[in-house]
């Protein structure tokens, strides 16, 4: 019985296709180390064009590049990113930085500030600290920033100790929950607010920019007498004013107490 010429020819064939896929992949593999060897000299090569800032709003895009301290002409893959950011993050008005490599183009740091929501005045005669809202002790801004924000007066000297530590403190963490609170109303109330007396803790007492008139809220149902101090606002003191109003007392249930001028104190009825 002859043999089939086809199989024959296939037979003959195979050892030339096996050397081809050989040279093919070896081709491939030579081509892949050259890359790869090509790429990690453009790695060693490539210096920093430049640093780009971005996320800041009280520090100057100055103050960052000094913070990150990548000089000119580094190498870009030779750059500590996690030194970078823990530079950067050692300025107190940084809660976090990011710093990434965008190769060819730059080194990119962006940070995310802590951004005061109020003033603390502690009983002890040094000067005003800052407070962010989860309770971080910040220093005063550069110069050229001056916030519009309410003071917090009241709390015990010991703070002023914690500069950039986040403290717990109860009679502070009270405090900004009502700062909190007032700024979720949709009214006028949270821009009235000069400052939170925190020395009674039994009854904080708030005090309006305008006129300096004393908002007694006791120290319970806090987000209760937010929302009726702001009913009360956008009813009675929008279309009164408040010139004539020299207190209000919020700690009675479902009423709104105001002292006006010389009068007795009125009662006005919450719905």
């Amino acid at each position: 019985m002859s043999e089939d010429p086809k199989i024959s020819d296939d037979r003959k064939d195979a050892p030339l296709r096996g050397k081809s896929v050989y040279w093919i992949l070896s081709g491939l593999l030579l081509l892949l180390v050259v890359s790869w060897y090509g790429s990690m000299r453009w790695k060693e090569q490539l210096t920093v064009p430049q640093v780009l800032v971005d996320g800041q709003l009280i520090l100057s895009q100055d103050e960052i590049l000094a913070l990150a301290n990548i000089p000119s002409g580094a190498k870009m893959y030779s750059v500590d990113l996690a030194s970078v950011v823990q530079s950067v993050e050692s300025n107190k008005f940084v809660k976090r930085a990011i710093v990434r490599r965008n190769p060819p183009l730059a080194i990119h740091v962006t940070v995310m500030e802590r951004v005061p929501v109020a003033y603390v005045a502690s009983e002890q005669p040094t000067d005003l600290l800052m407070v962010d809202d989860e309770s971080c002790l910040l220093p005063h801004a550069p110069g050229r920033m001056i916030f519009d924000i309410p003071v917090i007066s009241g709390i015990a000297p010991s703070v002023s100790d914690s500069l950039g530590i986040c403290v717990k403190n109860a009679s502070l963490a009270t405090a900004l929950e009502l700062l909190r609170l007032s700024r979720r109303t949709a009214g006028d109330v949270p821009q009235q607010i000069s400052e939170v007396d925190m020395r009674n803790s039994a009854d904080i007492i708030l005090y309006t920019v305008d006129g300096g008139i004393a908002i007694h809220v006791g120290n319970d149902v806090l987000a209760e007498k937010i929302v009726k101090l702001d009913g009360f606002w956008k009813t009675v003191v929008a279309h009164e004013g408040m010139q004539h109003i020299k207190a209000i007392d919020l700690r009675f249930r479902d009423q709104v107490i105001v002292v006006r001028g010389q009068d007795l104190s009125q009662s006005e009825k919450k719905g």
